[in-house]
């Protein structure tokens, strides 16, 4: 294990990036009411939400390991300016040119129009408010991807909070397992809250779509039977507790933990592609107690085992983690906020407004462009965009806070 990184952590965040393009070109492909387009791109129509689960117990497995560190050290509380300048930088910069660049596209393909209830979606969007608000869950019209934004950033302001339980009960705070048990009951108060706003916050009804006009706006109103800023934490929380899991594990290095970690990677891969059942992809959008996303707890909790074994494993990890999957790891960001207007530009330009691909050479011909397409901007949004906000966001933390500010906002 290499003191920069951990192992495998780049590797998967790689595959569920394209586990979620491979979606989104699965249905352009697709025709409504018919099914899906060629038979090799079957598995990818319900899979979109398994990247999503990736994602985010990815982010809550990275995030959450330095709360880990410092109290297995004794330290004081991290500090949260750092952590909220540094979650800023490398979030909001790309989204929000994503955000603008995807509403710009909407409005010129006359996919929106230029009205208040526009205004309203793209300004609780660019707040990271869009998930308290069913038909402003989709920001903009054409790039669907960015929804998952505000409920990332909200669990970002989660986690610090329920680890100052944490810190402020000394007699948990010495004791792994104290921690440990903690963090489970924080995780089943998540679900809890999940359950409560599914049950007591109003909502729209949900769309029929062979009645109306598919939109993401009236999309949102059929997520919001589901989803909740609570549930998705509950998931990125269980990537919390890997990284606690992982940190215990880090001074020891085996063949155990490589078969543990493949064990996990294998079962989270067979559910993801259903190959159970090939040809009838059966993911659902609901998990236990009607929790967001699929197979909830067991798919976060697969992916929760592999990256909390990866980093000890004498090969897996490091297999994963081979170069090019480290180059997408860095540029997945700008491949996830990018690649959906991206698309939309591609399908429109070979086929046609609201035409879809017809053909295998049809597919074939627009994965390759948008492929293309995205990686570039993609690396070029991490070189010109993303990767200046990090570097700026460092150099304010190199300087030394005013003396009325030295203490920490915890």
């Amino acid at each position: 294990m290499t003191k920069s990184r951990l192992d495998g952590a780049d590797g998967l965040r790689a595959f569920a990036c394209f586990l979620v393009v491979f979606h989104h070109i699965s249905h352009q492909s697709s025709v409504p009411g018919v099914g899906p387009g060629p038979d090799w791109l079957v598995p990818f129509v319900s899979n979109g939400g398994y990247g999503v689960v990736i994602f985010f117990v990815l982010s809550g497995f990275l995030l959450g390991r330095p709360f880990w560190v410092a109290l297995d050290a004794g330290d004081r509380y991290p500090s949260i300016r750092t952590y909220l300048l540094r979650r800023f930088a490398r979030i909001t910069p790309g989204f929000l040119v994503a955000l603008t660049g995807s509403l710009i596209i909407a409005l010129l393909y006359g996919q929106t129009t230029a009205s208040p209830d526009t205004a309203l979606r793209f300004f609780l969007g660019a707040t990271y408010l869009s998930a308290f608000v069913p038909f402003a869950i989709f920001p903009v019209e054409v790039n669907g991807p960015l929804w998952s934004i505000s409920y990332e950033v909200w669990a970002y302001l989660f986690m610090p909070l329920a680890f100052l339980l944490i810190f402020a009960t000394p007699t948990v705070r010495s004791k792994t397992v104290g921690r440990w048990a903690l963090w489970l009951a924080v995780i089943l108060a998540a679900v809890l809250l999940h359950i409560a706003y599914m049950h007591f916050v109003p909502k729209p009804d949900r769309p029929d779509f062979l009645l109306e006009e598919f939109t993401l706006r009236r999309l949102g109103d059929g997520w919001a039977q589901r989803f909740s800023v609570f549930g998705m934490f509950a998931i990125f929380a269980i990537g919390v507790l890997a990284a606690a899991i992982q940190f215990q594990c880090s001074e020891f290095k085996g063949m155990w933990a490589d078969v543990v970690a493949l064990a996990c990677l294998t079962v989270a891969i067979w559910i993801c592609f259903d190959f159970g059942r090939p040809g009838n992809p059966t993911a659902t959008m609901d998990g236990v107690f009607g929790l967001p996303y699929n197979q909830f707890p067991l798919f976060p909790a697969l992916v929760g085992g592999f990256l909390a074994t990866a980093p000890s494993s004498r090969f897996v990890g490091s297999l994963l983690d081979i170069q090019p999957m480290r180059y997408l790891s860095t540029i997945s960001f700008g491949i996830y906020i990018y690649h959906m207007p991206l698309l939309f530009i591609v399908s429109h330009a070979l086929f046609g407004p609201d035409q879809i691909a017809q053909t295998d050479a049809d597919i074939a011909m627009m994965t390759g462009i948008l492929l293309a397409a995205t990686i570039a901007v993609a690396h070029l949004s991490w070189h010109r965009l993303e990767k200046p906000a990090i570097e700026w966001a460092r150099q304010l933390e190199r300087r030394k806070p005013r003396e009325g500010a030295r203490k920490e906002a915890f």
